[in-house]
């Protein structure tokens, strides 16, 4: 939900691999938009994809590093 935080681990698989890659360099209380092209729209390491490499398509987030 919007607004609402969401917790994940970086080294558990649970978001997409372009959300590691830009969680991993932000740092606490920054706000960025990350704009993930469709070869990092992958779960676990490509085993199930997103709609975004189905439709060579770039996914947009807003994110705000709260810890």
């Amino acid at each position: 939900d919007k607004g609402t935080p969401f917790k994940f681990k970086l080294d558990q698989f649970e978001v997409i691999r372009g959300w590691y890659e830009g969680i991993a360099t932000m740092k606490k209380g920054e706000i960025t938009i990350f704009k993930i092209p469709p070869n990092l729209g992958l779960w676990r390491s490509g085993v199930l994809t997103s709609c975004s490499s189905e439709f060579n398509a770039y996914l947009q987030y807003g994110v705000s590093h709260v810890e």
